[in-house]
């Protein structure tokens, strides 16, 4: 789990058709330090944990990613530049319970960062 650590969540705002959570980067994390050097860049991979696990409190499900139907990283995320990161997701469980589908961008101001398309299963 990278929350509390990596990144905490400062907000969370919910509307009929999605919620949108504020993280807080924290820099000076030992992934940073090594993902560069001087010019923190957020790896992918953390950036789709965190959706990960922001949608597992939303749903109150435990999850295991089964399909990416569609990721595009289209801005790096510094977490000197943007400490603060707007996650806007909306998800669906399907009718058997087996599966959340989550549509998720992240996104500071005006900039996206990341538009994903993600179905997770749903863990007993």
């Amino acid at each position: 789990m990278l929350k509390n650590e990596f990144y905490k969540i400062i907000s969370r705002k919910s509307s009929e058709q999605e919620t949108i959570v504020t993280v807080e980067l924290n820099a000076a994390h030992f992934i940073y330090q090594a993902h560069f050097p001087g010019n923190p860049i957020t790896p992918g991979v953390c950036i789709l944990q965190m959706i990960k696990e922001i949608t597992e409190i939303l749903c109150n499900k435990n999850l295991v990613m089964s399909q990416a139907k569609n990721i595009k990283f289209v801005q790096i995320i510094n977490p000197l530049a943007q400490p603060e990161v707007n996650f806007r997701i909306t998800y669906k469980i399907s009718d058997d319970e087996q599966f959340v589908d989550v549509n998720a961008q992240a996104e500071s101001n005006s900039a996206v960062f990341v538009k994903s398309a993600i179905r997770y299963k749903i863990q007993a």
